[in-house]
């Protein structure tokens, strides 16, 4: 029995990488993001933040909070899993969950973290594009709707960032479990990184076709709210396809793509992006 977590950036290709893992006989068929877990976990950092203001009362002592958080993860986990009779592996995603991987590796000693990257500047594109179908629907008083919208690529840098951040920065618990891949990677060479999954998770990935359209479980791509719809990819629950990269250069104008290779600088030099070539 293992635990699989898939974070990276909203607009990051997430999606995507849970699908190709849940393609694996012995894992979990896609299910929906990982909400309500994101909130178990938020919960917990909470309590463990306000421990002798708010949380002491309640517990024996710091130890015993923490036994029994673990107790509680380990038993929505096991419980979630035992809905897939046969199955051994859980792999969940949730895009905010992503910030919350350091308090995740706390409670969960022997789960593994997957930390998808993806180009800001295409993530940001992305998120314009998600912004504008928002926008047509009159959809615009959501908080993330007035972020894409308002096309502030300084604010929107930030956004990116902070999924990131909190693992960039986690320590040597969660940093032993914790792998990187990047999405260009992933959809220029998907048989070549297929192996470099396998290692990493465990998962036997066998006789997978990451070109094919894959089974989407019980996740429905084309369903949900008007709103749920605006954020749906046209790739989603397609097989993989790598005609997204470099697709800011259709999005952003060049003083756009300037300011995100200033924001996200040190993000683009850790993971080998190459800034744009531009005709001031």
């Amino acid at each position: 029995m293992s635990w699989i977590f898939v974070g990276g950036t909203q607009r990051g290709g997430t999606t995507l990488l849970q699908t190709l893992l849940c393609q694996d006989a012995e894992a979990n068929p896609l299910i929906q993001e990982a909400k309500y877990l994101r909130h178990l976990v938020a919960a917990y950092r909470f309590g463990k933040s306000q421990f002798e203001n708010e949380t002491r009362d309640y517990f024996r002592d710091a130890d015993g909070y923490l036994a029994f958080n673990k107790k509680v993860m380990r038993s929505f986990l096991e419980n979630t899993l035992a809905l897939f009779p046969g199955r051994k592996h859980l792999v969940l995603r949730e895009p905010h969950l992503t910030m919350l991987f350091p308090e995740l590796a706390e409670l969960l000693p022997r789960a593994r973290f997957l930390c998808l990257i993806r180009d800001p500047r295409d993530v940001i594109a992305s998120m314009i594009e998600v912004g504008r179908k928002l926008k047509t629907q009159g959809m615009t008083g959501d908080s993330m709707a007035r972020l894409f919208i308002g096309r502030d690529m300084e604010q929107l840098s930030r956004h990116v960032l902070s999924f990131y951040e909190p693992v960039f920065r986690a320590r040597r618990t969660l940093r032993d479990r914790l792998g990187f891949l990047r999405y260009e990677d992933l959809v220029r060479q998907p048989e070549a990184q297929l192996q470099k999954l396998r290692n990493f998770t465990g998962l036997k990935l066998a006789g997978i076709d990451p070109r094919a359209d894959p089974d989407t479980g019980s996740v429905n791509h084309g369903r949900g709210s008007a709103y749920q719809r605006a954020w749906k990819s046209g790739k989603n629950g397609r097989g993989i396809q790598d005609d997204s990269i470099g697709r800011f250069q259709t999005v952003l104008d060049n003083r756009e793509v300037a300011a995100i290779e200033t924001h996200c600088a040190q993000l683009m030099r850790r993971f080998k992006y190459q800034t744009a070539n531009r005709n001031e």
